[in-house]
């Protein structure tokens, strides 16, 4: 599948690449979503559990961006998660060159909680840690 690396969306990705990929990626308890506006792929968004911690992460196709489609999403995960999985936290993990998604997850009530380096074969990327706690407020 060469439209995602990393879940990163490098060119525009068939639906049956994205559902390919969520296949790939199973955990215990996750919920994944792909969203479609009738054939065109919008995004994906899931959300990983481990206890009462959830991680979350999303991506929006090309054509997709800068209709709000990771706000929408993230806001609907996020409610929906608190809500029915009891979670306690959330956390996002944001590369630092990437403002758009730091401020899809500033709208939806998330904070920077601190930097993760992570050495990659590529060498070392910096990302940030974004979390948002079950009682604050969006």
């Amino acid at each position: 599948m060469t439209g995602l690396v990393s879940g990163i969306i490098t060119m525009d990705v068939t639906p049956p690449a994205a559902a390919a990929w969520l296949a790939l990626h199973p955990l215990t308890r996750r919920v994944s979503g792909i969203d479609f506006d009738d054939t065109r792929l919008l995004g994906a968004i899931n959300v990983a559990v481990v206890g009462a911690a959830g991680n979350s992460g999303y991506w929006v196709a090309p054509a997709a961006r800068g209709h709000q489609v990771a706000r929408r999403a993230l806001r609907l995960l996020t409610d929906w998660a608190f809500a029915e999985l009891d979670l306690g936290v959330i956390i996002l993990e944001i590369r630092a060159e990437n403002p758009a998604s730091m401020a899809v997850a500033i709208a939806c009530g998330y904070h920077e909680a601190g930097r993760l380096d992570v050495n990659l074969a590529t060498g070392t990327k910096g990302g940030l840690i974004f979390s948002r706690l079950a009682g604050d407020q969006r």
